[in-house]
């Protein structure tokens, strides 16, 4: 998998469960208009997502790319 080289990196399977939409939430606070960032997860986060568009509506764009390992 190749990430976009102008965006950040959070690999949530690496932080603890209890922080991790803490730490999706600031690093998305933390951009500025145009910028991006990767989530990297081990699963497809429809809550997330869901939790996304209510607090930030037509002010982001979702992508999903599901990779498997082998």
């Amino acid at each position: 998998m190749s990430l976009a080289s102008d965006s950040t990196a959070v690999d949530v399977r690496l932080i603890a469960p209890h922080v991790r939409h803490a730490t999706i939430f600031a690093t998305l606070e933390s951009l500025a208009p145009g910028e991006s960032f990767d989530l990297l997860r081990d699963h497809e986060p429809r809550a997330l997502h869901g939790q996304f568009l209510q607090q930030w509506p037509g002010q982001f764009s979702w992508n999903v790319a599901l990779v498997h390992g082998g």
